[in-house]
């Protein structure tokens, strides 16, 4: 008398054969690998939104450094009015910015002697950078 050992997964309500233990684990293991390439997929999605080289105004500061005052230097040779000057540039370098995505608010806090006070304010939608500056005109 032989007895034959079978491999069975005992379910509530019945037995399963090794067909059916195969079926099960191969869908356990495809739900498992959506799951991650899912969780995967959103996780990169959202790092990004939230960094990158967007998000460095650095290179936009740079700019501003060295392209405002020359720009305002030579509306000023040109109008003779700080102010006025001023204010014409300031408004061409708020459209440019603008039109990239950026955004950029340059408020005259002063003028006096040929000298403008100004504040930058720089945003890219994350990050925020106000910065205050002196510009003396010749």
């Amino acid at each position: 008398m032989g007895v034959e050992i079978e491999d069975v997964v005992w379910i509530p309500g019945g037995d399963m054969n090794r067909e059916g233990q195969l079926l099960l684990m191969a869908g356990l293991l495809m739900t498992l690998t959506v799951l991650t390439v899912t969780l995967s997929v959103s996780h990169s999605v959202n790092l990004g939104l939230h960094q990158g080289e967007r998000h460095d105004l650095s290179p936009l500061v740079s700019m501003l450094d060295a392209h405002l005052p020359p720009a305002v230097q030579a509306e000023y040779d040109r109008t003779s009015d700080a102010a006025t000057a001023f204010d014409t540039v300031a408004a061409d370098f708020e459209d440019r910015c603008s039109d990239n995505g950026y955004l950029l608010v340059i408020k005259q806090t002063g003028v006096a002697n040929g000298t403008v006070s100004y504040s930058t304010t720089l945003s890219d939608g994350v990050l925020t950078l106000t910065l205050d500056r002196t510009l003396t005109l010749a």
